[in-house]
């Protein structure tokens, strides 16, 4: 979709319609402004769990990111 082809679809369609690319971009801003003002963040409680050690090890995680040669890998 290309930008501002809403409006020619809002003519269109005679409603309102969300541009695809400004709508995230807005929606970011608030998120920040949500953060700044009160302390809001995201819900980490039903985010991704990570992987579990021994796969990071087995598939040699820590070689191909080198941002995780810091992390530790005992268990």
């Amino acid at each position: 979709m290309r930008f501002a082809f809403y409006k020619k679809l809002q003519e269109y369609l005679k409603i309102p319609v969300k541009d695809a690319i400004i709508a995230p971009l807005k929606y970011a801003e608030f998120m920040i402004e949500l953060n700044k003002n009160f302390g809001w963040g995201h819900n980490k409680i039903c985010s991704y769990e990570p992987l579990p050690i021994y796969e990071i090890k087995r598939w040699k995680l820590s070689d191909q990111y080198p941002g995780m040669k810091g992390v530790v890998l005992a268990q």
